[in-house]
C-alpha cells in the first residue's frame, strides 16, 4: 500500500494492493486535485502560478492491461492551458526515441499525433531489472506549453527499479549547473596581452638543441595558461534554451494574429451595424 506524507508539501495517493500514484505539492501553491478519471490509476492537480493554471497528471499503466486511454484523452482535452503528464506507460514505440515497437504502442503515438502532442523524453534509461534496462517513464505536454522552458534530468536513487525524472519548467531559460566553463566573452583580452608581454621573454632559438626548444615551448604554455587563469573568468552554470520557433513560423504566427485581429473587427463592426 502506498502511504506519501511529506512536511510541507500536500499529497494525494491512489493504492492498490500491488501498486499506487500520487502527487505531492507544496503547500505554499494553491492548487486543486483532480481524481474524477475513469481509470483508478490516474491523478493530476491543476497548480495556479503568477503566469496562469497548469495541470501535471501522471499514471502507471501495468504492461498487460494496457494504457488509459479515455484518461489520456480527457486530460489533454483542457486545450487552453498547459498540461503536462509524466508516467509510467510502459509503451515503447521508435517514434518515442525507442528501439522497438512495444504492445499499446501504437495506441500512444496515435493519441500523441491526434493531440499534437510535445514528446519531451527523457533520454536515459529510467529502470533497471535483472532482466535488463528500459525507459517505460515518459514525458508529454500539449501545445499550450510552448511559451515555457523545460528540463529533464536524472535525480537519485531512491531504493526503487527506477529513476526518478527530475522535470523543471519556468517561464525563463533555465540556468544547469556545469563543470567550470572558459566565459570568453567577459574576458578582458587587453589585461591578457599586458600579463603575457610582461612575463614573456623571447629566447633566440635557432641552431639550439631540441632539448632546449622543447623546455621553452613547455615554458610558453605555462604562460599562456597561468595569464588565462588569471584573466578569463569561468562559468559555473550554462543556459538551457528550450524550444524557440523558426524564423518562418514566427512570420507565420504573426500573419495569422493579424488576419484573426481584422477578422474579429470586422465582426465587430457588423455587430455594430
Amino acid at each position: 500500500m502506498l502511504n506519501c506524507t511529506i512536511n510541507h508539501y500536500k499529497s494525494k495517493h491512489l493504492s492498490h494492493p500491488n501498486d499506487g500514484v500520487a502527487i505531492l505539492v507544496k503547500s505554499t501553491l494553491r492548487h486543486e486535485f483532480i481524481t474524477s478519471w475513469p481509470s483508478p490509476h490516474f491523478l493530476a492537480t491543476k497548480i495556479y502560478t503568477a503566469h496562469g493554471p497548469l495541470i501535471v497528471g501522471t499514471t502507471y499503466a501495468r504492461p498487460n492491461a494496457g494504457l488509459p486511454l479515455a484518461c489520456l484523452n480527457q486530460l489533454f482535452n483542457h486545450t487552453h492551458i498547459p498540461v503536462y503528464l509524466l508516467a509510467d506507460l510502459n509503451a515503447k514505440h521508435t517514434a518515442f526515441q525507442h528501439s522497438t515497437n512495444g504492445p499499446h504502442c501504437h495506441q500512444l503515438h496515435q493519441i500523441s499525433t491526434l493531440k499534437r502532442l510535445r514528446f519531451l523524453c527523457p533520454n536515459f534509461k529510467t529502470c533497471f531489472t535483472n532482466n535488463g534496462s528500459g525507459r517505460p517513464d515518459l514525458v508529454f505536454s500539449n501545445r499550450q506549453s510552448l511559451h515555457y522552458h523545460h528540463h529533464l534530468s536524472q535525480g537519485p536513487l531512491c531504493g526503487s527499479d527506477h529513476i526518478s525524472v527530475i522535470l523543471r519548467i519556468s517561464t525563463n531559460p533555465i540556468s544547469i549547473p556545469s563543470s567550470p566553463i572558459p566565459d570568453y566573452k567577459n574576458t578582458n583580452w587587453s589585461e591578457y596581452k599586458n600579463t603575457l608581454t610582461s612575463i614573456h621573454h623571447p629566447t633566440p632559438l635557432e641552431g639550439q638543441p631540441h632539448t632546449t626548444i622543447d623546455t621553452a615551448i613547455d615554458t610558453i604554455h605555462r604562460e599562456i595558461l597561468t595569464a588565462a587563469d588569471q584573466h578569463i573568468p569561468k562559468k559555473r552554470h550554462k543556459i538551457y534554451h528550450d524550444f524557440k520557433p523558426s524564423i518562418r513560423t514566427q512570420r507565420l504566427l504573426i500573419c495569422y494574429t493579424a488576419r484573426l485581429s481584422r477578422n474579429l473587427h470586422s465582426i465587430s463592426q457588423y455587430t455594430e451595424t
